[in-house]
């Protein structure tokens, strides 16, 4: 669907030109409104008063003495004043660094993170919203030379003193800082116009209409917020109706009663948050509303086809249908968005077959099948980016079907990391091997092109590789946290271990104190899913709510968990550590026991199989039960072979491998194994 129509002229080369051209266009109509409670109206600021706001900041940044190229922290609750910050940085030629707006009870714990990324952007001055002034007594003291300015005091008559500052789309817009999954924030670089050739190849997707509504209460510092959210509204030239992220998780119903009430045309999520709507909402409460007018995208974390279809099956009553989802797939480095489905596309999910898929195969399968599993399209690329798969360890392009790093090229992808050439060189300046192609911005993420879509399944550098086999951790967590209502939804980390030389699993979770009634039982589900996958648990960490790492987007930090599940640094409820062989797990006399003591010979194959089971996955015998399955338990095909080996050679008796499809649970191999020895 082209958006051509509604395209500014190609005169506009900044946000600055874009918004000067919108006051230009119609001053008084209203641009952004912020919801105080996610109910009640603010702030609402017209075009002008934006305009007016921002030209208010810049001329007191002039006034500080900061010119064109200096940077600026921005740390703001989520607002208008956070915008009106922004947009004065870009006023005044000043590289703005939006900052995750901390907790004001926790500021000590925020300053750290905050002073790291002031001193690698090199800001001359922190733009702070008046109720976060306090955090200035908290910055170390590397930073005695910063400067603090309270934005929401400044008079707007200031913007009369503003002085004009020329800037091009070759200008650095922002810096755009990221944790990432796992490493040290990094500062992109994003161009004016990386953000222009973002909003025209969203546009040429999707052409929101001028007369629409943007709704959203994603972060504002946040790509997905900030880009999407905040900026696609005005490239289109359209209404935005903000709320905050801790209204939505107070209550998500306020996001979706936001939507109804403004005829919100189009709005982002992440996929966890259908699941909250669905969960804190009534059926009374969903039959009030009309979603008839929404474009749902859903992106910034592995899509799930079960959240979709609750969802969808939730709010049909309030005239909302699957078709209205559209998923996307993007990140900081590229701008955003990377690629996009189209609208009222059907079969937004491809079913694999998962054994292929761990070898990196595409095969299709029925939905049925078993060991299928499902991969959301993330659409095609916007047009002008290249996606390439490619071999992450050779460099090499892969064919249609084959699962390979996702490589990016185009207008979208950013200039690079602010003063780390080596992490530059390194992401955005890939080669494919044999091409011409490039250079290419590497994501570290995994994926495949499917009919000219992109479907994601993971990060490379997280995958837990069992037995030459791909495991992705986001599959993992999703399996175990459908297992039993103490596990927080998407509050889990998954990842490999090393014990004795071989990769086994760890796992860490979130966990509502008040449902964990029988640790077994929630143990029992990382074992279950863990044996599903063909996985030995190694150590089984829960923990308090609200205390996972993630970074300041949402996304899970795996290897800082595993980090600091080592050092001892997580607030634990229960952890569960595979022990070593108990005694009793060498059998090697049981067959001269069941001769010497026939009425007890069904007992002690029992007993010495849960034991060596045991041994196997790290449980004592005692927790080993005997009539459930073994792969329930944690035991994987190779650990459920080698018990069978094990008990060939402790009672002389012939089996077969094919016992370990056989028999399920240790009753029936102890049955099994009685039988022989008559």
């Amino acid at each position: 669907m082209s958006g051509a129509s509604i395209h500014p002229p190609e005169s506009v080369g900044t946000l600055v030109d874009l918004l000067k051209l919108r006051v230009s266009e119609d001053p008084d109509r209203r641009m952004y409104t912020f919801l105080e409670d996610g109910e009640r109206e603010g702030a609402v600021w017209t075009r002008a008063d934006l305009d007016r706001k921002a030209r208010a900041v810049a001329a007191e940044l002039q006034a500080l003495g900061l010119v064109k190229g200096d940077a600026a922290l921005l740390v703001y609750p989520q607002g208008l004043d956070f915008v009106s910050a922004l947009v004065g940085c870009m006023y005044a030629g000043v590289l703005g660094v939006p900052a995750p707006s901390p907790d004001p009870s926790r500021l000590a714990r925020t300053a750290p993170r905050l002073a790291q990324i002031a001193r690698n952007a090199g800001a001359k001055v922190v733009l702070v919203h008046s109720g976060l002034y306090e955090l200035h007594e908290y910055l170390p003291s590397e930073l005695p030379d910063i400067a603090w300015l309270v934005t929401d005091g400044i008079s707007d008559d200031k913007a009369q003193a503003y002085v004009e500052v020329t800037s091009t789309a070759d200008d650095v817009a922002y810096l755009q800082y990221t944790s990432g999954s796992t490493s040290a924030p990094k500062g992109v670089m994003v161009k004016y116009r990386n953000l222009l050739a973002h909003a025209w190849g969203v546009q040429e997707w999707h052409a929101h209409p001028p007369e629409g509504t943007m709704v959203s209460w994603l972060p504002l510092f946040h790509d997905y917020g900030l880009v999407y959210g905040l900026f696609h509204a005005l490239y289109v030239g359209c209404d935005a109706v903000l709320l905050s992220p801790q209204a939505f998780v107070q209550r998500p119903m306020r996001w979706l009663e936001a939507i109804s009430k403004y005829r919100g045309t189009f709005s982002p999520t992440p996929n966890f948050a259908l699941d909250l709507c669905v969960s804190k909402s009534t059926p009374a409460e969903r039959a009030k509303l009309d979603l008839s007018c929404w474009t749902l995208l859903n992106g910034s974390e592995p899509i799930h086809e079960d959240t979709e279809r609750r969802f969808g099956e939730a709010f049909a009553v309030a005239n909302f249908q699957t078709k209205q989802m559209v998923h996307a797939y993007g990140m900081a480095e590229s701008t955003l968005i990377i690629s996009v489905e189209p609208y009222d596309r059907d079969g937004r999910f491809l079913h694999i077959d998962g054994d292929a898929y761990e070898r990196n195969e595409v095969v299709l399968v029925d939905e049925q099948a078993p060991g299928m599993q499902s991969v959301a399209s993330c659409g095609p690329p916007l047009p002008g980016t290249t996606v390439r798969i490619v071999d992450p360890q050779t460099s090499k392009a892969l064919a249609d079907g084959r699962v390979g790093e996702v490589w990016v090229a185009g207008g979208i992808v950013c200039h690079g990391y602010w003063k780390n050439e080596e992490a530059t060189e390194e992401t955005f300046r890939a080669r494919i091997v044999g091409s011409d192609e490039g250079p290419f911005l590497r994501t570290g993420d995994l994926g495949f092109i499917h009919d000219g879509r992109l479907y994601i399944s993971g990060r490379h550098k997280d995958l837990i590789i069992v037995h030459g086999a791909n495991k992705h951790p986001q599959d993992i967590e999703w399996q175990i946290q459908a297992l039993h209502p103490a596990f927080r939804p998407s509050c889990g980390a998954a990842f490999g271990l090393y014990v004795e030389g071989e990769e086994r699993l760890g796992f860490v979770s979130e966990v509502k104190p008040e449902l964990v009634d029988d640790l077994q039982k929630v143990y029992a589900a990382v074992f279950e899913v863990a044996g599903l996958n063909g996985l030995t648990v190694a150590k089984i960490a829960l923990i308090q709510p609200r205390s996972l790492p993630k970074t300041s987007s949402g996304k899970v930090q795996r290897r800082l968990t595993r980090d600091l599940l080592k050092q001892g640094k997580l607030p634990l409820v229960a952890e569960w550590t595979m022990e070593p062989p108990p005694p009793g797990s060498d059998a090697s006399d049981l067959r001269e026991r069941i001769a010497e003591r026939p009425k007890r010979a069904r007992a002690l194959v029992v007993e010495r199989l849960r034991g060596k089971a045991g041994s196997l996955v790290g449980l004592p015998a005692d927790q080993v039960s005997a009539d459930r399955a073994l792969r329930e338990q944690g035991l994987d095909s190779v650990a459920a072979v080698e018990l069978v080996e094990w008990l060939e050679r402790a009672t002389g008796t012939e089996l077969g491998v094919a016992t370990v499809f056989e028999c399920a649970n240790i009753d029936e191999l102890a049955d099994l194994v009685l039988l022989r020895l008559r």
